[in-house]
Protein backbone atom coordinates (compact mmCIF):
# COMPACT_ATOMS: atom_id res chain seq x y z
CA UNK A 1 0.00 0.00 0.00
CA UNK A 2 1.37 3.41 -0.91
CA UNK A 3 2.23 5.73 1.95
CA UNK A 4 -0.25 8.50 2.61
CA UNK A 5 0.73 11.84 1.18
CA UNK A 6 2.21 14.27 3.66
CA UNK A 7 -0.18 17.06 4.66
CA UNK A 8 0.43 20.51 6.10
CA UNK A 9 -0.82 19.21 9.45
CA UNK A 10 2.13 16.79 9.57
CA UNK A 11 4.48 19.74 10.04
CA UNK A 12 4.81 20.75 13.67
CA UNK A 13 3.68 24.09 15.00
CA UNK A 14 6.46 25.60 17.12
CA UNK A 15 5.53 27.05 20.49
CA UNK A 16 8.28 29.40 21.72
CA UNK A 17 8.37 30.24 25.43
CA UNK A 18 11.02 32.89 26.25
CA UNK A 19 12.68 33.88 29.49
CA UNK A 20 11.91 36.92 31.59
CA UNK A 21 10.71 40.03 29.81
CA UNK A 22 12.57 43.09 31.11
CA UNK A 23 10.20 45.92 30.28
CA UNK A 24 10.77 47.93 27.13
CA UNK A 25 14.51 48.24 27.65
CA UNK A 26 15.40 45.16 25.64
CA UNK A 27 14.09 43.64 22.44
CA UNK A 28 11.36 41.03 22.71
CA UNK A 29 12.61 37.46 23.19
CA UNK A 30 16.14 38.09 21.83
CA UNK A 31 17.11 34.50 22.65
CA UNK A 32 14.83 33.27 19.84
CA UNK A 33 16.06 35.71 17.17
CA UNK A 34 18.09 33.14 15.20
CA UNK A 35 15.54 30.35 15.65
CA UNK A 36 12.70 32.55 14.39
CA UNK A 37 14.74 33.34 11.28
CA UNK A 38 15.21 29.60 10.70
CA UNK A 39 11.52 28.84 11.19
CA UNK A 40 10.47 31.59 8.78
CA UNK A 41 13.01 30.44 6.19
CA UNK A 42 11.62 26.88 6.36
CA UNK A 43 7.97 28.04 6.42
CA UNK A 44 7.16 26.58 9.83
CA UNK A 45 4.26 28.07 11.75
CA UNK A 46 5.12 29.29 15.24
CA UNK A 47 3.69 31.17 18.20
CA UNK A 48 5.74 33.33 20.56
CA UNK A 49 4.23 33.53 24.04
CA UNK A 50 5.22 35.62 27.02
CA UNK A 51 7.41 38.14 25.21
CA UNK A 52 5.50 40.96 26.91
CA UNK A 53 4.84 41.02 30.62
CA UNK A 54 5.77 38.45 33.22
CA UNK A 55 2.73 36.47 34.36
CA UNK A 56 3.07 33.81 37.02
CA UNK A 57 3.76 30.26 35.74
CA UNK A 58 0.20 29.12 36.43
CA UNK A 59 -1.22 31.99 34.36
CA UNK A 60 1.19 31.32 31.51
CA UNK A 61 0.34 27.62 31.66
CA UNK A 62 -3.35 28.31 31.05
CA UNK A 63 -2.48 30.34 27.96
CA UNK A 64 -0.21 27.56 26.69
CA UNK A 65 -2.85 24.86 27.22
CA UNK A 66 -5.42 26.98 25.38
CA UNK A 67 -3.07 27.36 22.41
CA UNK A 68 -2.31 23.62 22.33
CA UNK A 69 -6.05 22.96 22.12
CA UNK A 70 -6.40 25.42 19.24
CA UNK A 71 -3.51 24.10 17.14
CA UNK A 72 -4.28 21.24 14.77
CA UNK A 73 -1.50 18.73 14.37
CA UNK A 74 1.78 18.15 16.21
CA UNK A 75 3.59 20.72 18.36
CA UNK A 76 7.23 21.31 19.26
CA UNK A 77 7.80 23.32 22.44
CA UNK A 78 11.00 25.35 22.68
CA UNK A 79 11.46 27.00 26.07
CA UNK A 80 14.21 29.18 27.48
CA UNK A 81 14.96 29.83 31.17
CA UNK A 82 11.71 30.59 33.05
CA UNK A 83 9.76 29.62 29.92
CA UNK A 84 10.52 26.00 30.81
CA UNK A 85 8.72 26.40 34.14
CA UNK A 86 5.70 27.66 32.22
CA UNK A 87 5.94 24.65 29.89
CA UNK A 88 6.28 22.24 32.80
CA UNK A 89 3.19 23.62 34.52
CA UNK A 90 1.23 23.63 31.25
CA UNK A 91 2.05 20.01 30.46
CA UNK A 92 0.99 19.02 33.96
CA UNK A 93 -2.40 20.64 33.26
CA UNK A 94 -2.89 18.97 29.86
CA UNK A 95 -5.02 15.89 29.38
CA UNK A 96 -3.71 12.80 27.59
CA UNK A 97 -4.92 13.88 24.16
CA UNK A 98 -3.25 17.28 24.50
CA UNK A 99 0.03 15.75 25.66
CA UNK A 100 0.03 13.44 22.66
CA UNK A 101 0.27 16.49 20.42
CA UNK A 102 3.70 17.32 21.84
CA UNK A 103 6.26 15.75 19.51
CA UNK A 104 9.23 17.23 21.31
CA UNK A 105 10.08 19.63 24.13
CA UNK A 106 13.45 21.41 23.90
CA UNK A 107 14.33 23.04 27.23
CA UNK A 108 17.22 25.53 27.19
CA UNK A 109 19.05 26.97 30.23
CA UNK A 110 16.11 25.89 32.36
CA UNK A 111 16.21 26.34 36.12
CA UNK A 112 13.70 23.69 37.13
CA UNK A 113 15.13 23.81 40.65
CA UNK A 114 14.60 27.57 40.87
CA UNK A 115 16.97 30.53 40.99
CA UNK A 116 19.24 30.90 44.05
CA UNK A 117 19.64 34.57 43.11
CA UNK A 118 15.89 35.15 43.29
CA UNK A 119 15.90 33.26 46.57
CA UNK A 120 18.35 35.80 48.00
CA UNK A 121 16.54 38.78 46.48
CA UNK A 122 13.27 37.63 47.99
CA UNK A 123 14.59 36.82 51.46
CA UNK A 124 17.67 38.88 52.33
CA UNK A 125 16.94 42.29 53.90
CA UNK A 126 20.23 44.02 53.03
CA UNK A 127 20.26 47.11 50.81
CA UNK A 128 21.84 45.32 47.83
CA UNK A 129 19.15 42.66 47.54
CA UNK A 130 16.33 45.09 48.33
CA UNK A 131 17.70 47.36 45.61
CA UNK A 132 17.71 44.45 43.17
CA UNK A 133 14.10 43.74 44.07
CA UNK A 134 13.21 47.38 43.30
CA UNK A 135 15.01 47.27 39.93
CA UNK A 136 13.28 44.02 38.96
CA UNK A 137 9.93 45.50 39.91
CA UNK A 138 10.64 48.54 37.71
CA UNK A 139 11.43 46.15 34.84
CA UNK A 140 8.11 44.34 35.24
CA UNK A 141 9.17 41.40 37.42
CA UNK A 142 6.72 41.31 40.32
CA UNK A 143 7.60 40.29 43.86
CA UNK A 144 5.19 37.38 43.51
CA UNK A 145 7.14 36.14 40.48
CA UNK A 146 10.47 36.53 42.33
CA UNK A 147 9.02 34.21 44.98
CA UNK A 148 7.66 31.77 42.36
CA UNK A 149 11.05 31.48 40.66
CA UNK A 150 13.12 31.21 43.84
CA UNK A 151 14.93 27.94 44.55
CA UNK A 152 13.15 27.36 47.86
CA UNK A 153 9.71 27.64 46.25
CA UNK A 154 10.55 25.60 43.14
CA UNK A 155 12.10 22.78 45.16
CA UNK A 156 8.93 22.60 47.25
CA UNK A 157 6.84 22.49 44.08
CA UNK A 158 9.00 19.74 42.58
CA UNK A 159 8.59 17.61 45.70
CA UNK A 160 4.83 18.18 45.65
CA UNK A 161 4.56 17.28 41.96
CA UNK A 162 6.90 14.29 42.01
CA UNK A 163 4.37 11.75 40.68
CA UNK A 164 3.09 14.12 37.98
CA UNK A 165 6.64 14.77 36.80
CA UNK A 166 7.45 11.08 36.63
CA UNK A 167 4.43 10.46 34.40
CA UNK A 168 5.30 13.50 32.30
CA UNK A 169 8.87 12.51 31.51
CA UNK A 170 7.76 9.01 30.60
CA UNK A 171 5.27 10.32 28.02
CA UNK A 172 6.98 13.25 26.23
CA UNK A 173 10.41 13.33 24.52
CA UNK A 174 12.43 16.06 26.25
CA UNK A 175 15.84 17.39 25.27
CA UNK A 176 17.69 19.54 27.81
CA UNK A 177 20.53 21.85 26.80
CA UNK A 178 22.64 23.97 29.10
CA UNK A 179 25.72 26.05 28.44
CA UNK A 180 28.36 26.46 31.13
CA UNK A 181 29.30 29.68 32.87
CA UNK A 182 32.70 31.16 32.23
CA UNK A 183 34.06 31.90 35.70
CA UNK A 184 36.31 29.40 37.44
CA UNK A 185 34.07 28.67 40.40
CA UNK A 186 31.13 27.66 38.23
CA UNK A 187 33.41 25.94 35.74
CA UNK A 188 34.51 23.67 38.60
CA UNK A 189 30.85 22.98 39.32
CA UNK A 190 30.37 22.11 35.66
CA UNK A 191 33.16 19.51 35.73
CA UNK A 192 31.84 18.00 38.96
CA UNK A 193 28.29 17.77 37.62
CA UNK A 194 29.48 16.21 34.38
CA UNK A 195 31.32 13.48 36.29
CA UNK A 196 28.56 12.75 38.78
CA UNK A 197 25.42 13.25 36.70
CA UNK A 198 26.23 12.77 33.03
CA UNK A 199 28.20 9.56 33.30
CA UNK A 200 25.46 8.04 35.42
CA UNK A 201 22.43 9.09 33.39
CA UNK A 202 23.44 9.72 29.78
CA UNK A 203 23.39 5.99 28.88
CA UNK A 204 19.82 5.83 30.21
CA UNK A 205 18.85 8.92 28.24
CA UNK A 206 20.14 7.37 25.03
CA UNK A 207 18.40 4.05 25.67
CA UNK A 208 15.04 5.77 26.15
CA UNK A 209 15.21 7.74 22.87
CA UNK A 210 15.90 11.07 24.49
CA UNK A 211 13.21 10.89 27.16
CA UNK A 212 14.50 12.77 30.16
CA UNK A 213 15.21 10.89 33.36
CA UNK A 214 13.23 12.43 36.22
CA UNK A 215 16.40 13.19 38.19
CA UNK A 216 17.36 15.75 35.55
CA UNK A 217 14.37 17.85 36.55
CA UNK A 218 16.47 18.98 39.52
CA UNK A 219 19.28 20.48 37.45
CA UNK A 220 20.08 23.94 38.85
CA UNK A 221 20.15 26.95 36.54
CA UNK A 222 23.93 27.28 36.75
CA UNK A 223 24.64 23.69 35.78
CA UNK A 224 26.00 22.62 32.43
CA UNK A 225 24.76 19.46 30.81
CA UNK A 226 24.42 18.24 27.27
CA UNK A 227 21.32 16.14 27.84
CA UNK A 228 20.59 13.23 25.52
CA UNK A 229 22.58 14.82 22.69
CA UNK A 230 25.81 15.24 24.67
CA UNK A 231 25.81 18.77 23.27
CA UNK A 232 27.44 21.34 25.55
CA UNK A 233 29.51 24.51 25.54
CA UNK A 234 32.29 24.26 28.18
CA UNK A 235 33.54 27.78 27.42
CA UNK A 236 30.26 29.61 26.87
CA UNK A 237 29.38 32.15 29.53
CA UNK A 238 25.67 32.44 30.28
CA UNK A 239 26.33 36.15 30.79
CA UNK A 240 27.54 36.58 27.21
CA UNK A 241 24.07 37.47 25.98
CA UNK A 242 25.23 37.92 22.39
CA UNK A 243 25.97 34.17 22.27
CA UNK A 244 22.58 33.03 23.58
CA UNK A 245 20.61 33.30 20.29
CA UNK A 246 23.26 31.15 18.62
CA UNK A 247 23.12 28.62 21.46
CA UNK A 248 19.34 28.36 21.05
CA UNK A 249 19.63 28.10 17.27
CA UNK A 250 22.25 25.33 17.36
CA UNK A 251 20.50 23.37 20.13
CA UNK A 252 17.21 23.35 18.28
CA UNK A 253 18.85 22.40 14.99
CA UNK A 254 20.52 19.38 16.62
CA UNK A 255 17.39 18.24 18.44
CA UNK A 256 15.12 18.64 15.43
CA UNK A 257 17.53 16.78 13.17
CA UNK A 258 17.77 13.96 15.71
CA UNK A 259 13.97 13.62 15.70
CA UNK A 260 13.77 13.86 11.90
CA UNK A 261 11.71 17.05 12.05
CA UNK A 262 13.86 19.06 9.63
Amino acid sequence: MAAAASTENDRPHFLLLPGLSLGNFFSKAPEFRGLIQDLKAESFEFSLLGARGNPLPDQSAKQIVHLVREVEGPIVIVSYSRGSLDALEAIRQMDTEERQKIQLWIALQSFFGGSPLFNDIGQKPDALHQGAKFVLSALGVSRALVTELSSSHRETELDRARQDLQALVESIPIHIHMGSHGDRKLAWGYRWLWRVFARQHLPLLKETDGILHREAMRLPHSSSIGGPLEFHWPNLSHHDFSAIPKLVQLSCSKALSMKGLR
